[in-house]
Protein backbone atom coordinates (compact mmCIF):
# COMPACT_ATOMS: atom_id res chain seq x y z
CA UNK A 1 0.00 0.00 0.00
CA UNK A 2 2.57 2.29 1.36
CA UNK A 3 4.55 1.56 -2.32
CA UNK A 4 1.62 2.17 -4.63
CA UNK A 5 1.39 5.65 -2.58
CA UNK A 6 4.76 6.38 -3.19
CA UNK A 7 4.63 5.38 -6.11
CA UNK A 8 1.28 7.78 -6.93
CA UNK A 9 2.71 11.11 -5.42
CA UNK A 10 5.66 10.63 -7.54
CA UNK A 11 3.91 9.79 -11.13
CA UNK A 12 1.55 13.02 -9.96
CA UNK A 13 4.32 15.00 -9.46
CA UNK A 14 5.96 14.21 -12.79
CA UNK A 15 2.81 15.15 -14.95
CA UNK A 16 1.30 11.63 -15.20
CA UNK A 17 -1.70 11.95 -12.69
CA UNK A 18 -4.39 9.67 -14.59
CA UNK A 19 -1.09 6.91 -13.78
CA UNK A 20 -1.14 8.48 -10.21
CA UNK A 21 -4.38 8.37 -9.53
CA UNK A 22 -4.80 4.76 -10.92
CA UNK A 23 -2.06 3.59 -8.06
CA UNK A 24 -3.82 5.49 -5.72
CA UNK A 25 -7.27 3.72 -6.20
CA UNK A 26 -5.26 0.45 -5.96
CA UNK A 27 -3.68 1.12 -2.70
CA UNK A 28 -7.67 1.94 -1.78
CA UNK A 29 -8.46 -1.66 -2.91
CA UNK A 30 -4.89 -2.99 -0.92
CA UNK A 31 -5.73 -1.55 2.57
CA UNK A 32 -7.21 -3.80 5.17
CA UNK A 33 -7.67 -2.88 8.57
CA UNK A 34 -10.61 -1.21 10.52
CA UNK A 35 -13.67 0.50 9.04
CA UNK A 36 -12.47 3.80 11.31
CA UNK A 37 -8.75 3.27 10.10
CA UNK A 38 -10.45 2.74 6.02
CA UNK A 39 -12.11 5.98 6.59
CA UNK A 40 -9.65 7.58 7.20
CA UNK A 41 -7.28 6.15 4.78
CA UNK A 42 -9.69 6.75 2.07
CA UNK A 43 -10.13 10.26 2.59
CA UNK A 44 -6.36 10.92 2.42
CA UNK A 45 -6.41 9.31 -0.90
CA UNK A 46 -9.47 11.25 -2.13
CA UNK A 47 -7.45 14.68 -0.93
CA UNK A 48 -4.53 13.13 -3.01
CA UNK A 49 -6.88 12.94 -6.06
CA UNK A 50 -8.25 16.23 -5.66
CA UNK A 51 -4.48 17.49 -5.66
CA UNK A 52 -3.81 15.27 -8.97
CA UNK A 53 -6.58 16.54 -10.70
CA UNK A 54 -6.71 19.85 -9.80
CA UNK A 55 -5.37 21.36 -13.11
CA UNK A 56 -6.73 18.70 -15.55
CA UNK A 57 -10.36 18.90 -13.96
CA UNK A 58 -11.80 21.48 -11.00
CA UNK A 59 -14.82 20.15 -11.29
CA UNK A 60 -13.56 16.63 -10.28
CA UNK A 61 -11.47 17.61 -8.37
CA UNK A 62 -13.90 19.41 -6.27
CA UNK A 63 -15.50 16.17 -6.05
CA UNK A 64 -12.97 14.20 -4.84
CA UNK A 65 -11.97 16.70 -2.33
CA UNK A 66 -15.60 17.10 -0.91
CA UNK A 67 -15.48 13.30 -0.68
CA UNK A 68 -12.50 13.27 1.63
CA UNK A 69 -13.76 15.67 3.88
CA UNK A 70 -17.34 13.86 3.85
CA UNK A 71 -14.38 10.89 5.09
CA UNK A 72 -12.34 13.11 7.69
CA UNK A 73 -13.58 16.63 8.45
CA UNK A 74 -10.12 17.14 10.28
CA UNK A 75 -7.87 16.81 6.86
CA UNK A 76 -6.69 20.51 6.84
CA UNK A 77 -5.20 20.00 2.75
CA UNK A 78 -8.54 18.99 1.67
CA UNK A 79 -9.94 22.08 3.21
CA UNK A 80 -6.92 23.87 1.89
CA UNK A 81 -7.11 22.36 -2.02
CA UNK A 82 -10.51 23.43 -1.91
CA UNK A 83 -9.94 27.15 -1.04
CA UNK A 84 -7.08 27.24 -3.55
CA UNK A 85 -9.30 25.73 -6.33
CA UNK A 86 -12.20 28.43 -5.26
CA UNK A 87 -9.29 30.82 -5.42
CA UNK A 88 -8.53 30.09 -9.24
CA UNK A 89 -11.94 30.58 -10.16
CA UNK A 90 -12.68 33.91 -8.25
CA UNK A 91 -14.94 32.98 -5.60
CA UNK A 92 -13.33 34.27 -2.71
CA UNK A 93 -16.44 33.78 -0.38
CA UNK A 94 -16.24 30.08 -0.36
CA UNK A 95 -12.54 30.18 -1.03
CA UNK A 96 -12.15 32.31 2.58
CA UNK A 97 -14.66 29.79 3.75
CA UNK A 98 -12.55 26.70 3.52
CA UNK A 99 -9.20 28.49 4.32
CA UNK A 100 -10.63 29.43 7.89
CA UNK A 101 -11.10 25.10 8.13
CA UNK A 102 -7.91 24.75 7.30
CA UNK A 103 -5.81 26.91 9.30
CA UNK A 104 -7.84 26.51 12.56
CA UNK A 105 -6.72 22.58 11.22
CA UNK A 106 -3.18 23.24 10.93
CA UNK A 107 -2.06 26.72 12.39
CA UNK A 108 1.47 26.13 11.83
CA UNK A 109 1.46 26.01 8.04
CA UNK A 110 2.37 29.46 6.83
CA UNK A 111 1.41 28.75 2.83
CA UNK A 112 -2.51 27.90 4.08
CA UNK A 113 -2.29 31.99 6.02
CA UNK A 114 -1.00 33.02 2.39
CA UNK A 115 -3.75 31.53 0.20
CA UNK A 116 -6.44 32.96 3.14
CA UNK A 117 -4.70 36.82 2.47
CA UNK A 118 -5.15 36.19 -1.42
CA UNK A 119 -8.95 35.23 -0.29
CA UNK A 120 -9.44 38.33 1.58
CA UNK A 121 -7.95 40.49 -0.54
CA UNK A 122 -9.33 40.02 -3.43
CA UNK A 123 -13.04 39.96 -1.45
CA UNK A 124 -12.46 43.90 -0.94
CA UNK A 125 -15.59 44.12 1.21
CA UNK A 126 -14.63 47.05 3.49
CA UNK A 127 -17.47 46.05 5.49
CA UNK A 128 -15.83 43.32 6.61
CA UNK A 129 -12.36 45.00 6.59
CA UNK A 130 -11.09 42.06 4.58
CA UNK A 131 -7.71 43.78 3.41
CA UNK A 132 -6.67 44.03 7.64
CA UNK A 133 -7.33 40.76 7.66
CA UNK A 134 -5.48 40.06 4.79
CA UNK A 135 -2.55 41.84 6.17
CA UNK A 136 -3.04 39.59 9.60
CA UNK A 137 -3.07 36.79 7.55
CA UNK A 138 0.21 37.66 5.87
CA UNK A 139 1.59 38.51 9.53
CA UNK A 140 0.52 35.45 10.71
CA UNK A 141 2.68 33.45 7.92
CA UNK A 142 5.38 35.64 9.13
CA UNK A 143 5.64 34.99 12.59
CA UNK A 144 5.64 30.99 11.49
CA UNK A 145 8.42 31.65 9.31
CA UNK A 146 10.10 35.31 9.45
CA UNK A 147 13.37 33.90 7.38
CA UNK A 148 11.08 33.37 4.12
CA UNK A 149 11.66 35.53 1.71
CA UNK A 150 8.33 34.35 -0.35
CA UNK A 151 5.83 34.87 2.49
CA UNK A 152 8.00 38.81 2.99
CA UNK A 153 7.84 39.14 -0.50
CA UNK A 154 3.55 38.24 -0.50
CA UNK A 155 3.06 41.03 2.16
CA UNK A 156 4.53 43.41 0.23
CA UNK A 157 2.58 42.39 -2.86
CA UNK A 158 -0.68 42.84 -1.03
CA UNK A 159 0.12 45.67 0.70
CA UNK A 160 1.61 47.72 -2.96
CA UNK A 161 -1.77 46.25 -4.23
CA UNK A 162 -3.85 48.74 -1.23
CA UNK A 163 -1.53 51.64 -2.16
CA UNK A 164 0.35 50.79 1.25
CA UNK A 165 4.08 51.83 -0.36
CA UNK A 166 5.90 52.40 2.28
CA UNK A 167 5.06 49.29 4.50
CA UNK A 168 5.61 47.41 1.22
CA UNK A 169 8.48 48.43 0.73
CA UNK A 170 10.03 47.24 4.18
CA UNK A 171 8.11 44.05 3.38
CA UNK A 172 9.69 43.95 -0.01
CA UNK A 173 13.22 44.87 1.64
CA UNK A 174 13.39 41.91 3.93
CA UNK A 175 12.39 39.63 0.88
CA UNK A 176 15.49 40.99 -1.22
CA UNK A 177 17.99 40.83 2.03
CA UNK A 178 16.43 37.47 2.21
CA UNK A 179 16.91 36.21 -1.14
CA UNK A 180 18.53 38.81 -3.43
CA UNK A 181 18.15 36.26 -6.73
CA UNK A 182 14.64 36.50 -7.55
CA UNK A 183 13.53 39.22 -10.35
CA UNK A 184 9.95 39.19 -9.44
CA UNK A 185 10.79 40.59 -5.76
CA UNK A 186 12.89 43.15 -7.39
CA UNK A 187 10.25 44.43 -10.33
CA UNK A 188 7.55 44.13 -6.89
CA UNK A 189 9.79 46.67 -4.84
CA UNK A 190 10.49 48.80 -8.25
CA UNK A 191 6.68 49.20 -8.04
CA UNK A 192 6.91 50.59 -4.17
CA UNK A 193 9.85 52.70 -4.86
CA UNK A 194 8.27 54.18 -8.17
CA UNK A 195 4.96 55.23 -5.50
CA UNK A 196 7.13 56.89 -2.83
CA UNK A 197 8.54 59.08 -5.53
CA UNK A 198 12.19 57.41 -5.34
CA UNK A 199 12.32 56.76 -9.11
CA UNK A 200 15.90 56.25 -9.46
CA UNK A 201 16.21 53.68 -6.88
CA UNK A 202 13.30 52.24 -8.81
CA UNK A 203 15.23 51.99 -11.51
CA UNK A 204 18.04 50.58 -9.99
CA UNK A 205 15.57 47.73 -8.52
CA UNK A 206 14.42 47.06 -12.16
CA UNK A 207 18.57 46.42 -13.30
CA UNK A 208 18.51 43.90 -10.38
CA UNK A 209 15.14 41.89 -11.60
CA UNK A 210 16.75 42.16 -15.05
CA UNK A 211 20.22 40.45 -13.54
CA UNK A 212 18.21 37.42 -12.29
CA UNK A 213 16.45 36.55 -15.61
CA UNK A 214 17.89 39.16 -18.88
CA UNK A 215 15.81 36.85 -21.02
CA UNK A 216 12.30 37.87 -18.91
CA UNK A 217 10.51 40.75 -21.31
CA UNK A 218 8.19 41.95 -18.77
CA UNK A 219 11.52 43.25 -16.67
CA UNK A 220 12.51 45.39 -19.83
CA UNK A 221 8.96 46.22 -20.46
CA UNK A 222 9.00 47.30 -16.90
CA UNK A 223 12.02 49.20 -16.79
CA UNK A 224 10.91 50.89 -19.31
CA UNK A 225 7.67 52.24 -18.16
CA UNK A 226 9.63 53.68 -15.29
CA UNK A 227 12.25 55.44 -17.48
CA UNK A 228 9.26 56.89 -19.15
CA UNK A 229 7.75 58.22 -16.25
CA UNK A 230 10.60 59.56 -14.87
CA UNK A 231 11.47 61.62 -18.35
CA UNK A 232 14.20 59.81 -19.70
CA UNK A 233 12.74 58.88 -22.81
CA UNK A 234 15.96 57.84 -24.42
CA UNK A 235 16.49 55.09 -21.76
CA UNK A 236 13.06 54.07 -21.90
CA UNK A 237 13.30 53.39 -25.45
CA UNK A 238 16.31 51.00 -25.15
CA UNK A 239 14.90 49.19 -22.74
CA UNK A 240 11.97 48.38 -24.66
CA UNK A 241 13.64 47.40 -27.80
CA UNK A 242 14.94 45.06 -25.57
CA UNK A 243 11.55 44.16 -24.30
CA UNK A 244 10.05 43.67 -27.89
CA UNK A 245 13.41 41.67 -29.32
CA UNK A 246 12.11 39.28 -26.10
CA UNK A 247 8.58 39.58 -27.32
CA UNK A 248 6.96 40.72 -29.83
CA UNK A 249 3.69 41.40 -28.28
CA UNK A 250 5.43 44.27 -26.67
CA UNK A 251 5.10 46.05 -29.23
CA UNK A 252 1.53 46.76 -28.50
CA UNK A 253 2.47 48.47 -25.48
CA UNK A 254 4.60 50.94 -27.36
CA UNK A 255 1.82 53.89 -27.57
CA UNK A 256 1.47 53.39 -23.43
CA UNK A 257 4.80 55.17 -23.34
CA UNK A 258 4.03 58.85 -24.33
CA UNK A 259 7.07 60.21 -24.03
CA UNK A 260 8.70 57.65 -27.14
Amino acid sequence: VAALIIRGDSLVGSNESAKGIQDYYNAMKCFNASDYDRCTFNASIFCREGYARRQQNQTEALESLNNSIKLNRNLSDAWYWKGYIHNEQGKYDEANRELNEATKLKQWNGYFWLEKAYALLMLNDSSKDSSKEAIRACNQSIQLNPDNDYFWYYKGWILNDLGRYEEAYWALENATNLDPNVGYYWSEKAFALFNLNRSDEAVQACVKSIQQDPDNAYYWYYKAWILNESGKCEEADQALEEAIRLDAAYESYRDELICL
